[in-house]
């Protein structure tokens, strides 16, 4: 249930659960559906630093996030 939306969220900046392309993010722990759901897209880099997901390009991946409105900085 959880995963089916992160991907939903994540398919709207053409970002791929476990995708071949370098901004695709690789899931390591099933857990991080959860604790996103729990806890809101802050709690991705704190399940980045805990090893739960990695990505090849960050930085690709965090640009497509934010102009896909996926993550977004507030004051």
């Amino acid at each position: 249930m959880f995963k089916e939306k992160f991907e939903q969220i994540l398919a709207q900046a053409d970002i791929k659960i476990n995708g071949s392309r370098p901004w695709d993010v690789k899931i390591c722990d099933e857990r991080i559906y959860a604790r996103v759901a729990r806890e809101g897209m802050n709690a991705l880099g704190d399940a980045y630093i805990d090893g739960w997901w990695d990505c090849d390009q960050l930085n690709v991946m965090f640009c497509k996030a934010l102009k896909g409105k996926v993550i977004q900085f507030t004051e």
